[in-house]
């Protein structure tokens, strides 16, 4: 799971690619929604904004960029048939049951 730390650190990225100032509470926000994403898809869904967003994103869409990043990085490991996905192309289970050994 992405700590504090790691959350504030994509969102200082984002922030001075988008030229948004970051106040405490914006922080904790987008830390309540994006804290149970791991952070190496964070990182990519952060990167993807930065690359093709023209405005900050809204939490929902980092989320969603995160996800999307999530299912593609378990695709290529396991096969997108071996992963469970609703139809709705979305993860049934928590992320936590994601977590890979290093």
């Amino acid at each position: 799971m992405a700590t504090k730390q790691f959350v504030l650190e994509q969102m200082t990225r984002l922030s001075m690619a988008h030229r948004v100032k970051l106040d405490e509470a914006l922080v904790s926000e987008y830390y309540a929604v994006l804290g149970a994403c791991l952070p190496e898809d964070l990182k990519t869904a952060v990167s993807e904004m930065i690359a093709g967003n023209k405005y900050f994103p809204k939490v929902a869409e980092l989320w969603q960029a995160s996800e999307q990043a999530l299912i593609r990085r378990l695709s290529i490991k396991h096969g997108r048939e071996n992963i469970n996905i609703a139809g709705t192309d979305r993860i049934k289970h928590d992320y936590r049951s994601y977590i890979e050994e290093a």
